[in-house]
């Protein structure tokens, strides 16, 4: 079976602080799993009114936990990705000394992420910053593929 590389780039760009991406190996589908419930899993409390997916999310949780089970492989996470160095990166790409000195200024200091995406809407250069960053994702994504030995399916179509 191969994976869409399109469900692990939205894996990939799903994640934060407080849920996880996980590959489901025999489906090949990918999974989202907030510290809620991986919390409930540990403490074996699924509370019987839960909604069913809230539940089927901790039956999930509490695979993903048993180190023995390799049915759930872990997706590289916000914290591996480093969305900052991608925005350094793609301003080292820009030409415009304008643009370059804007975004170089945005990057530093507090609220890097805010200043940065403001610069490049004032700019217009928005496409140019989504194709960059979601490129970047790709790559991620085909070498955690090719780390885990993944078959994937290529159907991300980027312009």
């Amino acid at each position: 079976m191969k994976v869409k590389l399109s469900e692990i780039i939205t894996g990939l760009e799903f994640q934060n602080e407080r849920s996880g991406s996980y590959l489901e190996r025999a489906t090949g589908l990918v999974v989202s799993i907030s510290e809620e419930d991986l919390n409930a899993a540990e403490d074996d409390d699924a509370d019987e009114d839960s909604p069913d997916w809230q539940i089927d999310n901790i039956e999930i949780a509490k695979k993903i936990l048993d180190n023995s089970n390799t049915d759930y492989l872990q997706l590289p996470t916000q914290w591996d990705i480093h969305e900052y160095e991608m925005m350094e990166s793609f301003v080292s790409t820009i030409e415009d000394v304008t643009i370059f000195n804007a975004l170089s200024y945005a990057l530093k200091g507090k609220h890097a992420f805010r200043r940065f995406k403001d610069a490049v809407y004032e700019y217009g250069i928005e496409k140019q910053w989504f194709a960059y960053r979601d490129s970047a994702y790709k790559d991620i994504a085909i070498e955690w593929c090719q780390e885990n030995h993944i078959d994937f399916e290529d159907d991300v179509n980027h312009t």
